[in-house]
């Protein structure tokens, strides 16, 4: 559980996962400290990661 952890959250996500609504929730996005997520990621919400202090790191596949 996100809340849960103190020293910061690191997610891993496939970019077709980015943006999507979903049933199950397991933390808020401002509980976000690292987003590892492929190049093929929105950039607008990328951007909108990072202006809420989200360090964003893009991968290749």
């Amino acid at each position: 559980m996100l809340t849960r952890v103190t020293e910061g959250v690191i997610v891993v996500a496939e970019s077709g996962k980015l943006g999507i609504n979903n049933t199950f929730i397991s933390g808020n996005i401002s509980d976000i400290t690292m987003l590892i997520t492929d190049c093929d990621a929105d950039r607008r919400f990328i951007e909108k990661l990072e202006d809420m202090g989200v360090r964003v790191i893009l991968t290749e596949y």
